[in-house]
């Protein structure tokens, strides 16, 4: 299968607002979601179609910019939380 051009932050975005447990989304030729727990049928389906409907082309700059600051959040987050472990 040819690869998948992606917008790895609104593809996060897509799957975080589809209320799927995703901690990260990767590309390396197809894109790969990883989740912090192993999905159910329904929700692998969800994933499926929402990977297969991405489209990274619609994404404005400005949404971008707030995806970016939100995921730095996240990021931040995270970070915190393994320095306290």
């Amino acid at each position: 299968m040819a690869d998948k051009k992606i917008s790895i932050l609104k593809l996060h975005k897509e799957l975080e607002n589809a209320s799927l447990p995703v901690i990260s989304v990767r590309s390396s030729g197809e894109p790969i979601a990883d989740y912090s727990r192993e999905l159910t049928d329904s929700e692998r389906s969800i994933a499926e179609d929402i990977i297969a409907r991405h489209e990274p082309e619609d994404i404005t700059f400005n949404e971008q910019m707030y995806i970016s600051d939100e995921y730095k959040k996240y990021l931040e987050s995270m970070y915190k939380y393994m320095e306290m472990q």
